[in-house]
């Protein structure tokens, strides 16, 4: 009879144990899920206060990892819209327009390289 409460215990142990570690791993791969999403908000806002404060190239350089990792979740959960997509390009394109700006014409091949990087993004 001792036996084989043991061997009962034994068992139920290992199903506990097989069970906290599949809660585990969900948590571990809804963390990575919720992080990838909040980590794009965050560098978007990012973006925005960098263009506030007049530093437009590291703007450009967050707006543009925003748009890879958009274009990433396209067909990669958690997945993005065409619109987030979109929302991305048109980021990016006003920071080339600032850009131009405040170039002023000063440096012609500048201002033509970002001209056309910022027509592609807005169409």
């Amino acid at each position: 009879v001792v036996s084989t409460n043991i061997s009962t215990d034994w068992i139920s142990l290992r199903i506990i144990i097989y069970l906290i570690q599949k809660i585990i791993q969900q948590e571990n791969i809804m963390t990575h899920r919720q992080s990838s999403l909040t980590g794009v908000y965050e560098r978007r806002i990012q973006g925005f206060a960098q263009k506030e404060v007049g530093d437009l190239i590291s703007a450009l350089i967050s707006f543009r990892h925003v748009l890879r990792v958009r274009m990433h979740h396209m067909d990669t959960p958690p997945f993005s819209s065409l619109r987030n997509v979109a929302t991305a390009h048109n980021d990016i394109a006003d920071v080339l327009d600032e850009i131009i700006l405040r170039l002023n014409d000063k440096n012609e091949s500048l201002v033509q390289k970002y001209t056309a990087e910022a027509a592609n993004h807005r169409n």
